[in-house]
């Protein structure tokens, strides 16, 4: 089926015949047909077709999410343990949002020279270490803000901006809405 596309990048990446390894984010998307595949109990003759049909479906969303990263994608060769430091590096970039981490600590921790850790977190997770540093912030200020229970001031200030109006800059650069705009948007009527 991929032979059939054309500007297929992951196309490219299997007939370069190299390991490679590629990571996305579980996004809402992806999640609710995860949560139809699982929740599904009805069998009869065309079970198996509606289950094909929500893997294809859930395939596609992932290898159009991977093929949209743009130029991200290289042939770099990656080996199974640069994926576990690569892990490793990304979960340090998550541990804690109040303060971005010094990149430099985080490649360091895995062992790799910079331009290599650069090379390989970009191929595998489609951005730079820094961008889903604060791609994972932002969602994590979209969870506070829909559970209610924290204004928009006290998101900014837990997550680690001094400067609200730099907070509101970035989260609308993320999802094209301002926080305020987005709690007032969420609250059921």
């Amino acid at each position: 089926m991929l032979n059939k596309t054309e500007n297929n990048k992951i196309k490219e990446l299997i007939n370069q015949n190299i390991p490679f390894f590629l990571f996305e984010d579980i996004s809402l998307e992806i999640r609710k047909i995860i949560h139809q595949i699982i929740s599904f109990h009805s069998f009869n003759n065309f079970s198996l077709l509606y289950l094909q049909g929500k893997i294809f479906e859930l395939l596609s969303v992932f290898f159009t999410k991977v093929n949209n990263r743009g130029n991200t994608i290289t042939s770099k060769k990656i080996n199974n343990n640069d994926v576990m430091r690569l892990f490793e590096a990304r979960k340090l970039l998550l541990t804690n949002f109040k303060e971005t981490p010094r990149l430099k600590d985080i490649y360091l921790k895995t062992g790799m020279s910079e331009s290599k850790f650069q090379l390989l977190f970009k191929q595998m997770f489609g951005i730079s270490a820094y961008q889903y540093h604060i791609v994972a912030k932002m969602e994590e200020a979209k969870k506070l803000l829909l559970s209610n229970n924290y204004s928009v001031s006290d998101v900014g200030f837990m997550l680690g901006y001094s400067n609200l109006s730099h907070f509101t800059d970035i989260f609308k650069k993320h999802f094209n809405i301002t926080p305020g705009k987005f709690v007032k948007q969420s609250i059921p009527k």
